[in-house]
Formats: C-alpha cells, structure tokens, sequence
C-alpha cells in the first residue's frame, strides 16, 4: 500500500527501531510455496508509492506470468517512488526484465542492499529501471552471477533514467546483449 513502512530484523522484544539486529534476526519474504518447492509467486514484493522496505531477505521470487507479471521477481514496483534499504534479495528471477526488482517510473532508491544470484530473460538480470530515478548506494553485485540471457544489462538496465551509483561494487555478469554488468 502507498505509505507503508516495513522493518525486519526483531525477534520480538524490541520497543523501538533502533534495538533490531538484522544479522541476529533475519526476516524472509520468500517465494516459495511451501506446499510445492517447484511452485513460486510472481513477485515477492509489490512495491508502493512512498513505501519503504528495510532489513528483508527477499528470494525465491520467479515472474513468470504474462507482461508485465513475468517481470520483477523480487521486487515489482509499476509507477510511484520507494525506498529498499539493508535488504537481500538472492535467488530472484524473471523470464521478462528485472530478475530482481522491476522498477517502471517514479524513483527508486537501493540502499546498503546485496543482490545476489538473480536472472532474467530479457534485460537487467539484477535490476531493470525506467523512467525516473535510480539511486544504488553501497549496493553489492558481488556472487558473479547476475545475467541477463538475451537482453542488455547483465546486472543493471536503466532507460530514460537518471542513475547515480556511490559507494557499490558491481562484480560479475553476463548477457548476449550490452553492458555485462550496467546498460
């Protein structure tokens, strides 16, 4: 929903944001049908305009539906701006654009966030972007498996954007397409 602000890492006990351990307690959203390990949802996360999402493990995400569900498997955010920060998102996939996150218009801001081990069969095995803005801030692409299989941007796609990139590490990538790791 627009607005919403959610946080992981409490075991429970915490009266304040401030006294989360995100190592100690991790919090999964996950994909995976527990019923069905070879069944997964479109999209881990919906995103929303002014939403934040801090301190989540987000994987097993796999969009598969039809457009533009078969993009975003982690993260789907289709207009509005938002905020990821000290998140994970690792085995992602999209047989569209946007292993990870799909993100289309508004501004996205990754912050202090690892993707790790995400595909898409188009463009941006990691992260596909349009419109808007794009902010990576000590963001990581470091497991050498980031891969776009038929488009650009083995790890990062970014269209009609403004980017800007700080203090992040992108390592590793493949694509047939442009840019192993940025396009």
């Amino acid at each position: 929903h627009p607005g919403v602000h959610l946080f992981g890492g409490f075991n429970g006990q915490e009266s304040a944001l401030d006294e989360r351990d995100l190592s100690l307690h991790e919090t999964v959203l996950s994909g995976k049908n527990p019923a069905d390990s070879l069944e997964r949802v479109w999209h881990v996360v919906t995103g929303a305009d002014g939403a934040v999402l801090d301190g989540f493990r987000i994987e097993l995400g796999s969009a598969a539906g039809e457009a533009p569900h078969d993009n975003g498997g982690g993260l789907f955010l289709n207009g509005g701006s938002m905020i990821v920060a000290n998140c994970v998102f690792d085995e992602n996939n999209a047989a569209g654009d946007g292993g990870a996150i799909w993100a289309n218009g508004g501004d996205l801001d990754v912050i202090d966030t690892q993707i790790a081990q995400s595909f898409a069969g188009g463009s941006g095995g990691g992260i596909w972007k349009s419109g808007g803005g794009l902010a990576l801030v000590r963001t990581l692409a470091d497991d050498g498996w980031q891969r776009a299989s038929t488009g650009d941007g083995g790890f990062l796609y970014a269209v009609d954007t403004t980017t800007v990139i700080t203090e992040s590490r992108i390592n590793g990538g493949h694509t047939s397409g442009y840019g192993w790791g940025v396009a």
